[in-house]
């Protein structure tokens, strides 16, 4: 915005800052920044702009004649620029109102003599384009918020000590007197917490009047506004309860007069947060009236939504969409129902139950009334659901069988669908909405399915059968207006809508066809069919579709695919219920895999033959079922028969992007490829699983352990052939995966301890590490992934299995986890995968490897500390501790948690808390004064540290510390051994505030001191010189200890 106004070229305004940085840094002394900002305001406007210069307000001194800056000379629209400067200048606090006014006084008159008087009667000159305002731009790049909220906790450093240390002495002023309590009698506490309230109100009042303790004066008042109801509760319990008023009728005048108090002070602008708890106060006062006036607690559903009612009549009356209103009224309804239908739920003995329709008939009227009023097409939908919802609840009053709850919301989805076309003319994008809808409600019998079940048969046919009528319309009449390609950006009136995604109307005509299979089962039911004839009129439907399919996808291929789902969907109907006919269930399956085989070799679709493959070995296994042949044999047979089809397909395999046509063949040929084999290594688990239920058993000496194995084991060369064949190294991960997963299962066979198999995993991965050191280095690319997966997998294995085989050790056998094999193993496995991290660090210059491999070692040493087993936790806690804060302090992260919160300053907050919360839970234990007396030292430091290394977390960890040890003193009244505690919260309060006066009148070498000390920390920091400094994730690593400690101590 500003142009040149100063001698050596560069902007007023980034002069200004640069200023006021080096101000705030330390860098120069406040009376040097004052010499030099008058300076370059002089260069702007010549002496007198800046405060406390000499010279007349306004005016140049006589004798300074000197020409105004060539940048300023010209036109008009450069003081405009100026101007719009200047406001800036004053907003962001680099001149004060003073200067700024001299300023625009100033400017204004020189624009004045270059724009010239105007004559009386003389039609205006038309505009310049030059005499135009110049457009505001900004004259320098805003600070980003957590930048300068550092700022201003730098410059509050001092506020901050003498702020907490008031706020300890108030404390220890409140020990001494809560300590004097049996000398006071209740009428004098009250009186006391009144003058204490109204000192707070009237100082508040006080201090907003005075400028340079403005800052403080809303938070006295807010201090005395929240103390306010207080003293109702108090005058209660003191007085008015000896008395035998009613604490109803008390809670409802506190909560009217608080309402009162806090919206007279939200009126006078003396802060926007009052409404908060004006509102609460009158949700109070609302809440106490209907205790004082009896209603019954099944009501309060209807008694809160008639205050939500009263609350949006007024908003509708307004017209205007205020979103707070809305936030407040969708609240309160909101848990109003959520209350009267917990209460119907809770409460089913009671006689009453018309609360719950009268609940949804008010939350019915609001929307209504709020939809109406701000003409909102898109509150049609909850009016519908909440009509549906009122009709059920009403249902549910008149103690109606629950089978008939599914036919309001079919009505209200059969109403939404005829609907249609109005809706496409008035609000198009109600149209997909109301499709949604409409789903919603018919898949409503389908959530009544247990009344259904338990019911009657025909009822629940018809239910079911509405529903596929339901959906079959939504299919039908679903030709435009798409839910998945919505498109906002043509909802006008009059518009024909957008085109509909290919999967949305198949998805509504299969679950139309899944209902009306559903409607033909509870038929049959209800006509006395039973299984297995019941599976005959399916497998007569699947054989229709399938013709069906044959005559449609011969003409149109491409009704192929919405016709096989529902095809398959009945063959498996067909055989339901499965486990008592397995014999009549192999038939049925046989017979669906010749029908669906014959549509292959009449279409040429090999995704039908994939469908006919998985239908005969579903039929070959209910064929073994009903032999009680053994499940081993039929694994071994399936993984015979998936080595011919792996090779048949072979030519058809791919695993680059296939052209479209080429899509489902591919799909198919890896379907065939690699499911036989996946389904013998499951039917070889199932086998196993059964043998395992047999007790005595010996699981690694079974025939179904041994034959698991060998099938799994056959992934490994097939897979190694394809990574072969691809020269790839991406399937080599997957082979070695298996390799892996076939040793560990091995191991049991061979009779080795567990831990052996940690260690040989450790020193499998430290060999597949090294000798892969050539191939590997950084990148995002799938082979580089796929190396790095494959130099990596044993190392971090080999902890893992470690941890397994201590799980295992543990369930047969009642003993300390830390005195165990595997427990050492564990906590020395973590060494090797620490130095591979380390090592491959410091290969590719990656400097803050060095924090996941010393995270790694503290787990290490975690665990050994756990094997001396310590009798306190603080041995644990406090080197986690130490680690997490100096690796917060070390380390700097560009990447943020939130606006105003770095990850590495997580780290800071975990290691403050885990060095402060195991003391404090020590400390409220009995004896636990010292513990509170080291918490108040650690605070202490805490706050030295932060102070000192602009640490702000640590500073809000130190005050949350100090706080918190002042209120255990507060509530535990009782006195140390050696010193009270108020006298203890007075010595650190005054020590405080010695150190805040120090800081305040010794500011610039406070300043200067304090800025070398960060520059010489930051300059010894990981990563310190790099543009993003640590990534997250590294920083998140220096956690593992953390867990590490969570899981001993839970383990304890």
């Amino acid at each position: 915005m500003s142009s040149d106004l100063s001698g050596d070229g560069t902007p007023a305004t980034e002069r200004l800052r640069e200023l006021q940085r080096l101000r705030d840094s330390g860098l120069i002394t406040g009376e040097e920044f004052e010499t030099h900002r008058s300076r370059i305001l002089d260069e702007v406007v010549g002496p007198g702009a800046a405060p406390g210069a000499a010279g007349s307000r306004g005016e140049r001194p006589a004798g300074d004649a000197r020409p105004e800056p060539e940048s300023l000379a010209g036109t008009p629209a450069a003081i405009d620029a100026l101007l719009g400067a200047i406001e800036e200048w004053r907003q962001d606090g680099l001149i004060d109102d003073a200067s700024a006014a001299r300023l625009r006084e100033h400017y204004g008159r020189r624009r004045a003599e270059l724009v010239g008087p105007t004559r009386p009667g003389a039609p205006a000159p038309p505009p310049v384009a030059g005499d135009r305002p110049a457009p505001a731009t900004p004259s320098a790049a805003r600070r980003p918020p957590a930048a300068a909220i550092g700022e201003w906790a730098t410059r509050r450093q001092a506020d901050v000590l003498l702020y907490l240390g008031a706020f300890l002495l108030v404390i220890s002023a409140l020990i001494f007197v809560s300590s004097q309590d049996e000398a006071l009698s209740g009428g004098w506490r009250v009186v006391l917490l009144a003058a204490y309230t109204a000192g707070f109100l009237l100082a508040g009042w006080l201090l907003r009047r005075r400028a340079r303790v403005r800052e403080a004066g809303p938070v006295f008042l807010a201090i005395g506004a929240l103390m306010t109801p207080l003293n109702f509760l108090l005058l209660h319990n003191e007085v008015l309860g000896d008395q035998g008023v009613p604490g109803d009728l008390v809670w409802f005048i506190a909560s009217l007069y608080s309402a009162a108090f806090y919206g007279f002070l939200f009126a006078r602008g003396l802060g926007r947060l009052y409404a908060v708890p004006a509102g609460v106060a009158l949700l109070s006062a609302w809440g106490s009236l209907a205790v004082t006036v009896g209603l019954p607690l099944e009501w309060g559903g209807p008694w809160w939504m008639a205050f939500a009612l009263a609350g949006a009549a007024p908003a509708a009356a307004a017209r205007r969409r205020r979103v707070a209103a809305a936030a407040a009224i969708a609240v309160v309804a909101s848990l109003s129902l959520v209350f009267a239908h917990l209460l119907a739920a809770l409460d089913d003995t009671s006689e009453e139950r018309w609360h719950l329709p009268a609940t949804h008939a008010l939350l019915l009227a609001i929307v209504s009334v709020l939809g109406g009023s701000w003409r909102m097409p898109f509150a049609l939908l909850p009016a519908a659901a909440l009509a549906a919802t009122t009709a059920c609840a009403a249902l549910w009053a008149a103690d109606i069988a629950a089978q008939w709850y599914s036919f309001p919301p079919l009505l209200a989805g059969a109403a939404l669908v005829a609907g249609r076309g109005r809706w496409a003319a008035w609000a198009p994008a109600l149209v997909p909405a109301s499709l949604l809808l409409a789903a919603a409600g018919g898949l409503a019998p389908v959530a009544l399915m247990p009344a259904h079940l338990g019911g009657d048969s025909a009822l629940a046919a018809a239910a079911m059968l509405a529903a596929a009528a339901l959906f079959a319309g939504c299919a039908w009449r679903h030709a435009s207006h798409g839910v998945l390609t919505w498109d906002t950006a043509r909802q006008g009136p009059g518009d024909r809508g957008w085109p509909v995604h290919p999967l949305e109307r198949p998805a509504l005509a299969w679950t139309a066809f899944a209902l009306l299979l559903v409607a033909v089962g509870f038929a049959q039911r209800g006509l006395g069919v039973a299984p297995p004839d019941t599976g005959w009129a399916f497998a007569a439907i699947g054989a229709l579709v399938s013709a069906s399919m044959v005559a449609a996808a011969g003409r149109t291929p491409a009704l192929l695919w919405p016709m096989l789902p529902p095809l398959l969907l009945a063959i498996g109907v067909s055989v339901y219920p499965a486990g008592a006919f397995w014999g009549h269930h192999a038939l049925l399956l046989a017979l669906a895999a010749a029908h669906v085989l014959s549509a292959f070799a009449l279409l040429r679709r090999w995704s039908l033959a994939a469908a006919a493959v998985a239908l005969g070995m579903m039929a070959l296994a209910a064929l073994w079922e009903s032999r009680a042949w053994e499940w081993w044999a039929l694994a071994a047979c399936y993984a015979a028969v998936s080595l011919p089809l792996f090779g048949l397909c072979t030519r058809l395999r791919r695993y680059e992007p296939p052209a479209a046509a080429e899509t489902v063949a591919g799909t198919a040929a890896h379907a065939l490829s690699w499911l036989p084999l996946a389904a013998a290594v499951i039917t070889a688990a199932a086998a196993l699983n059964a043998r395992v239920s047999e007790p005595g058993v010996d699981v690694a000496a079974t025939v179904e352990y041994r034959s698991l194995v060998l099938v799994a084991l056959v992934f490994a060369p097939l897979i190694a052939f394809e990574a072969r064949r691809l020269r790839a190294w991406e399937p080599a991960v997957a082979a070695m995966a298996v390799v892996w997963g076939v040793v560990a299962a091995l191991w049991p066979v061979l009779g080795w301890p567990g831990w052996t198999l940690a260690v040989a995993y450790s020193a499998a991965g430290a060999a597949a590490f090294a000798a892969l050191l050539e191939w590997r280095h950084l990148g995002t690319d799938s082979p580089s992934v796929a190396v790095h997966l494959l130099s990596w997998s044993g190392l971090v294995l080999g902890p893992l299995a470690a941890l397994l085989a201590l799980d295992a050790r543990l369930q047969t056998l009642d003993a300390d986890a830390a005195s165990l094999v595997e427990f050492r193993a564990l906590a020395l496995l973590m060494l090797p995968l620490a130095g591979a991290v380390a090592v491959e660090g410091r290969r590719l210059g990656i400097r803050w490897a060095v924090v996941p491999a010393t995270a790694l070692v503290m787990v290490a040493v975690e665990l050994a500390i756990a094997t001396q087993q310590p009798g306190n936790v603080q041995a644990h806690t406090l080197p986690a501790a130490l680690y997490l804060a100096l690796v917060g302090l070390l380390t700097r992260s560009s990447d943020e948690l939130g606006r105003n919160l770095g990850w590495h300053e997580v780290l800071q907050l975990s290691g403050a808390a885990l060095l402060v919360l195991p003391q404090a839970e020590q400390g409220l234990g009995p004896g636990g004064a010292r513990w509170a007396i080291v918490l108040l030292v650690e605070g202490l430091a805490l706050l030295g540290v932060a102070l000192a290394l602009n640490a702000r977390w640590l500073a809000v960890s130190a005050v949350v510390t100090l706080s918190g040890v002042a209120l255990r003193f507060l509530w535990v009244t009782g006195e140390s051994e050696a010193v009270p505690y108020w006298v203890m919260l007075a010595g650190a309060g005054f020590l405080l505030l010695a150190v805040g006066l120090t800081v305040l009148l010794k500011r610039e070498w406070w300043d200067r001191t304090r800025v070398r000390l960060q520059h010489r920390w930051r300059e010894g920091a990981v990563d310190s010189h790099a543009s993003r400094g640590v990534p997250a994730a590294a920083l998140l690593a220096a956690l593992a200890p953390v867990l590490t400690l969570l899981a001993v101590a839970g383990a304890d």
